[in-house]
């Protein structure tokens, strides 16, 4: 922490170890201040609002070249340490965020593995799902009720069988 400026950019009043803490097991600074709601952590530079971890990778380890952006080795956004940011390109960085943005269900709760997946558009896809929204096209097509709009309706009491 000595490479740091005695106070934080944007809260000049507050020294830098009320924004921060050094988690003692990972060696993480975690973030104390706004962190938004994808997880990473907010500071206002004096102009705009940006991302703590990359204000603070720049006033310790000097401006992040064009085409490439800061990846958490760590894999802990609001953690703001420069030793655990990474300059990596964009194509990069997404490739080392599948692992940990796979979902194990889809939004109906069925589970993404097969024989119930497909890959369509790079993305994991839910067979039922897709069966299903199908199923609905063509009878809207067909000009028949869609049944698991019925369905939901007959569950919440909207409408009698």
């Amino acid at each position: 922490m000595s490479e740091l400026p005695a106070r934080v950019g944007n809260h000049r009043t507050l020294p830098w170890e009320q924004c921060f803490t050094p988690e003692p097991n990972s060696g993480c600074w975690l973030w104390l201040l706004h962190v938004g709601e994808k997880g990473y952590a907010h500071i206002w530079d004096g102009n705009k609002v940006c991302r703590a971890h990359r204000h603070i990778y720049e006033l310790v380890k000097g401006r992040i070249p064009d085409g490439l952006e800061p990846d958490h080795k760590c894999r802990v956004r609001s953690c703001v340490n420069p030793d655990h940011i990474e300059l990596v390109t964009h194509a990069e960085n997404i490739r080392r965020a599948q692992p940990h943005m796979k979902r194990e269900l889809c939004s109906r709760g069925h589970r993404l593995e097969e024989p119930n997946l497909y890959h369509f558009n790079g993305r994991r896809t839910c067979k039922a799902c897709a069966i299903s929204r199908a199923r609905s096209k063509s009878r809207t097509a067909l000009g028949l009720p869609d049944r698991r709009v019925a369905a939901n309706k007959r569950r919440t009491g909207e409408v009698r069988p």
